[in-house]
């Protein structure tokens, strides 16, 4: 893509197959100032862009697994864990990273639709986990020792089914569906 609308050439190419963030910045004429990529050849998705009183730009969006944010020559990667983070970044005015915040997902489920067996992932140890069908009855109780457990399902008959993955301060839930 080429990111400069005058005569000038800025082409920037995604990286992989799934979307990616760019940002372009022009002066009040709209000539090419700049430009800057994020994306990590897997899923990358700028959801909010906000500018403050100095001119520094504010995005906010959500990927997954690993995503280099310093959309310069250097390094700032965030995001660990195996499935979907949330992160803010601000740049400067020249669109050179100032600051970065990134959150990633606690707990992670796969498959998801699942036939036999569903695999909780965790960043941190939790204690325990229950399955509730659709109605909210609980159907499943049992201690979570490992950060990656293996849930067998086999007896569930098909339908929609809540995960609540229970720690000492916190419960997280997923819904996954059962085939």
């Amino acid at each position: 893509i080429d990111f400069d609308p005058n005569a000038g050439i800025n082409n920037v190419t995604a990286n992989g197959t799934f979307p990616d963030n760019f940002v372009l910045r022009l002066d009040a004429g709209g000539n090419f100032l700049s430009q800057c990529h994020i994306g990590n050849g897997d899923w990358t998705y700028g959801r909010d862009l906000a500018l403050d009183g100095s001119d520094n730009i504010y995005l906010a969006g959500a990927f997954a697994d690993m995503l280099d944010l310093d959309p310069g020559v250097g390094t700032y990667t965030v995001g660990t864990f195996p499935s979907y983070n949330a992160y803010v970044l601000k740049l400067s005015s020249s669109l050179n990273a100032r600051n970065v915040f990134s959150v990633g997902v606690p707990a992670f489920i796969y498959p998801n639709p699942a036939t036999d067996e569903l695999t909780i992932k965790t960043e941190e140890q939790y204690q325990s986990y229950t399955i509730s069908n659709s109605l909210g009855q609980q159907i499943i109780k049992a201690d979570l020792r490992a950060k990656e457990t293996k849930v067998d399902i086999r007896s569930l008959p098909p339908g929609l089914y809540y995960l609540n993955i229970i720690g000492e301060n916190e419960t997280n839930v997923r819904k996954f569906v059962k085939i």
